[in-house]
């Protein structure tokens, strides 16, 4: 079972190794650079945000967590994240979990 991490509890250091980590997964995860993250690529995604929250908060989010965060941030349900839309939802996402 998953924990919730409070983000407003989180020290100044981590709070700016997970904004850096959102700063940068966009890019990282558009593996084709078509300008949008699919399900196949928010996978590894998803994997390295949990094993991190993990590492630093013995345990991660559960896969229905996981699924919600795919479905809030394809906020059009066009089967895809856009920049746009992950850029506005990841950090919130991420606050849940």
């Amino acid at each position: 079972m998953g924990t919730t991490v409070n983000y407003n509890s989180i020290n100044y250091k981590d709070q700016a190794y997970f904004n850096q980590f959102f700063a940068t997964s966009f890019d990282r995860y558009d593996r084709n650079r078509d300008g949008k993250i699919d399900y196949r690529e928010f996978q590894p995604l998803v994997n390295e945000m949990c094993n991190m929250i993990a590492q630093r908060y013995g345990t991660g989010p559960t896969l229905d967590k996981i699924r919600q965060a795919w479905y809030s941030m394809d906020v059009n349900r066009s089967g895809y994240i856009t920049r746009q839309e992950f850029s506005t939802k990841a950090k919130e996402k991420w606050k849940e979990f």
